[in-house]
């Protein structure tokens, strides 16, 4: 198990998203790979392992991780600071994820 992360709470968090966007309009392809990236893969998840996780550009990720947190499926908060670490929240399954800068 990655970064001692409950698999069955994973499955759990990343139904209540599937079942949040299904009807959507809004969400694309590449938000719901974000989303599932950030959740399999736990806290402290390094920039280049999550855009290749979730199959992404880097610009892709950047605009994703906007649009979740306009959306409400994610709180983000940016460091500007490359020697600091970013923080998202997934609201959906309770998971607190970092990306690795």
């Amino acid at each position: 198990m990655k970064y001692g992360l409950n698999k069955e709470y994973m499955k759990d968090g990343l139904q209540d998203f599937m079942d949040a966007v299904k009807n959507d309009c809004r969400i694309k392809p590449s938000h719901i790979s974000l989303y599932a990236a950030l959740a399999l893969q736990g806290e402290n998840v390094p920039r280049g392992m999550l855009l290749q996780q979730a199959k992404i550009a880097e610009s892709t990720l950047h605009r994703c991780l906007h649009d979740l947190q306009a959306f409400g499926f994610i709180l983000y908060e940016p460091s500007y600071n490359p020697k600091k670490k970013s923080k998202i929240i997934l609201l959906y399954g309770d998971l607190v994820c970092t990306d690795g800068r």
